[in-house]
């Protein structure tokens, strides 16, 4: 199994294209670790958390009018 490592800018970039792909409506914003994800359903917000469980990051998922994912 290969292993891929990511800088702190290819996660940011990678962490935004995640939350387009599974909440399309929302907007992301990537700030020191955080991801936040404005507009997103409860529903799209768990797809975001499930792909980066995926990949084996560990989110902690603070729901709102902003979701923000942090990334432990």
């Amino acid at each position: 199994m290969a292993t891929y490592t990511m800088d702190s800018t290819q996660f940011a970039v990678y962490a935004q294209e995640v939350a387009k792909q599974s909440a399309p409506m929302s907007s992301a914003e990537y700030f020191n670790g955080t991801l936040f994800v404005t507009g997103c359903t409860p529903r799209e917000a768990s797809k975001i958390q499930t792909a980066f469980e995926y990949i084996g990051v560990g989110v902690i998922v603070t729901p709102g009018a902003e979701y923000s994912f942090d990334f432990i």
